[in-house]
């Protein structure tokens, strides 16, 4: 499996440090209603399943369903995961524009060098994202009101993201600014699309994903 020296690792962090401080915090375009769409990948050994589902936000239902299945030989690596996930979401999106913000699977701007793969996607692709984590990495939750708290840095000097609870879910979706998003607007998307179990793009990118790979594997 591939790995990477220490040298090109830090020279990876010093290239986020400085991407980051292209994100857009404001909602370019804003946003009322349309499409809005998901992608998560799924893993097996040295396969990767990646899957976009893209919905009509007023309607929820599905409009577009896309996959790939691709080669992938790259480490997770702590803090760096846009170096395994981030050539393979680049790749399905490249030719796909009518996708409204795009919600990934992983962080934004909540992030050590603020800059988590949905955010860098959106800024090299120039894309309107969302990171919706299931898990929290950095960071503290705060006081919850009603079904939302903020989370911000350690130091508690900035709001890195927002803690959001769907109904059923104990655990709350960690929500993000990807890129040409504001916070408020992103929660409010990602509430705009969920049912009961979370956001209805990305949890059918997860299930098609998953599905898809175990019949490749299956079958070998």
């Amino acid at each position: 499996m591939k790995s990477y020296p220490e040298e090109m690792l830090k020279t990876f962090k010093a290239q986020q440090e400085q991407l980051a401080k292209y994100v857009v915090t404001e909602d370019m375009p804003e946003f009322t209603r349309g499409p809005v769409t998901g992608i998560d990948v799924t893993y097996r050994e040295n396969l990767a399943v990646v899957c976009l589902v893209t919905i009509d936000s007023d309607k929820l239902k599905i409009t577009r369903i896309e996959k790939q299945v691709l080669e992938t030989k790259v480490p997770y690596i702590s803090g760096c995961f846009y170096l395994k996930e981030g050539p393979l979401l680049k790749q399905i999106l490249a030719d796909i524009d009518d996708t409204g913000p795009i919600m990934i699977d992983a962080n934004g701007m909540l992030h050590p060098r603020r800059l988590g793969i949905a955010s860098q996607i959106g800024v090299e692709l120039d894309r309107q994202t969302i990171g919706v984590a299931k898990n929290l990495h950095i960071g503290i939750i705060g006081t919850r009101e009603g079904n939302t708290a903020p989370i911000t840095s350690k130091e508690k000097k900035e709001i890195l993201g927002m803690a959001v609870w769907i109904e059923r879910k104990s655990k709350p979706l960690i929500v993000s600014i990807g890129h040409r998003i504001s916070l408020p607007t992103a929660v409010s998307i990602v509430r705009m699309v969920s049912n009961k179990f979370g956001p209805i793009p990305l949890l059918l990118a997860d299930r098609y994903s998953r599905e898809t790979i175990a019949k490749i594997t299956d079958n070998q």
